[in-house]
């Protein structure tokens, strides 16, 4: 209906929460595809790596172990998609830079698992310009500014496979406040 009624270009799903290996998230991915076919795009808004391995940051406890994408899962939900949309805020970090370390590790952790198959699917990263939503997202550490410098600084760690990040995209462009714009157009779009 959203593309023949409504005459919309394509789909794009936010379904939460997904964890590794949800067969479910998979077969809706793979209906949806069957029923709009191979020409019309199709996004899914993708959950970060909330507790990422092997990283040079402290993870807060309030995080649930465990919720890490494999590198499989990742790849097979990029096989039915055009475009995925990494949610990479509401980290519960406790500093900008930490903050842009972990945005960098979600550009790495994608872009690396899309190149490991040669997966032709876009990435986004989802930075954050909503208030206040505590524990979980704090404005004043999940910047637009630290954001972007995570998105950099994952693209440089990436060589070759930064081919497949293909943009940053806000959220949401109805709570982007004049300074945040200022600042997105600056540090991302000049």
């Amino acid at each position: 209906e959203v593309i023949t009624d409504f005459q919309f270009d394509g789909v794009f799903l936010n379904i939460e929460p997904v964890w590794d290996g949800d067969q479910n998230f998979l077969e809706l991915l793979r209906k949806v595809r069957g029923l709009v076919g191979a020409d019309i795009p199709v996004a899914a808004a993708i959950p970060p790596d909330w507790s990422p391995l092997g990283v040079d940051f402290t993870i807060p406890a309030i995080i649930a172990p465990g919720t890490v994408w494999s590198t499989e899962y990742k790849q097979n939900v990029a096989l039915l998609v055009d475009q995925l949309a990494v949610m990479a805020y509401n980290s519960t970090l406790a500093s900008p830079a930490d903050y842009s370390r972990w945005v960098a590790y979600q550009v790495e952790t994608y872009a690396l698992a899309l190149a490991e198959s040669e997966i032709d699917t876009e990435i986004l990263i989802g930075i954050p310009t909503y208030d206040a939503e505590l524990p979980g997202h704090d404005p004043l550490i999940e910047t637009v500014p630290a954001a972007i410098d995570g998105i950099r600084l994952g693209i440089e760690n990436v060589g070759d496979a930064a081919q497949y990040v293909r943009g940053a995209a806000i959220y949401a462009g109805w709570t982007t406040d004049d300074t945040e714009w200022s600042q997105f157009k600056r540090d991302w779009v000049d």
